[in-house]
């Protein structure tokens, strides 16, 4: 019989959608960064800590140190879970289908879509039926715009596509086949790009007017198109990034949202 589980990235994410008559017999698994801001602090002052020496589990909640984003908690769980996936994984991020202004449709749409998701269905479903673009357009994008273009050689071992259109908003049904057909040290890799180490590697910092920085939001002046994020947020980067990657990890379908050269 073909098992299903949501995995939730939560931030104080309001999650009682989780009980509504769709979702509520699904088991699923919470991972919560909520409490995880004083962690953060602690991790950043000690290099010598890591995520995982906070990592709490209650129940069907674990609660993480606030690093990361929704990307780092969707490559945390395979990593953890990899010989032990559910057929089919749904991960949702926080109570985004809930977002009256950024959705299509109202939440029932999105869950009863989930609710039906079965055997039968493709290996990789795009539940929110978002895409992006990449390159991401304006010149404060550009340094962004390179970095992606050598982390993607370097994860999937071939040149980034010039132009695609992805899946986005990191909301997205993968089963266990599309899962394992790469390997454990594929998402081990991935991790560490997103995980404390994005601060202390060079994955996603570059020198700008003398500065550290990341390559997200290089300068000032940029800070007021991400207000909430600071040039010192290496996370925001990667997780920008890992959305960008999802739909090629798991869809064997990808090539279809590459533009032709």
């Amino acid at each position: 019989m073909t098992n299903k589980q949501i995995i939730v990235a939560s931030y104080k994410d309001d999650l009682t959608f989780l009980q509504n008559k769709y979702l509520k017999d699904i088991p699923h698994l919470v991972y919560e960064k909520g409490r995880g801001d004083f962690w953060k602090k602690k991790i950043l002052g000690n290099s010598e800590l890591k995520m995982e020496d906070f990592v709490e589990r209650k129940d069907n909640v674990v609660y993480l140190p606030n690093i990361g984003l929704c990307s780092q908690i969707y490559l945390y769980h395979i990593v953890n879970n990899y010989h032990n996936l559910a057929d089919i994984n749904v991960f949702i991020a926080g109570d985004c289908l809930e977002d009256k202004r950024h959705r299509k449709f109202p939440g029932e749409y999105y869950y009863n879509k989930i609710f039906n998701i079965d055997g039968n269905n493709p290996h990789y479903i795009n539940i929110c039926e978002t895409t992006g673009n990449f390159p991401l357009r304006g010149d404060c994008y550009r340094f962004f715009n390179e970095r992606i273009r050598a982390k993607w050689e370097s994860l999937f071992d071939e040149p980034c596509p010039r132009k695609f259109y992805p899946a986005i908003d990191s909301t997205f049904m993968a089963t266990k086949k599309a899962i394992l057909s790469r390997p454990k040290s594929f998402y081990e890799k991935a991790l560490g790009w997103i995980d404390e180490r994005c601060y202390r590697e060079d994955h996603w910092k570059m020198i700008y007017e003398g500065e550290v920085v990341s390559v997200m939001a290089p300068a000032k002046k940029n800070l007021k198109k991400f207000p909430h994020k600071s040039p010192k947020h290496f996370d925001f980067a990667a997780c920008s990034f890992f959305e960008h990657c999802y739909q090629k990890m798991f869809d064997s379908n990808f090539n279809k949202c590459v533009e032709a050269p």
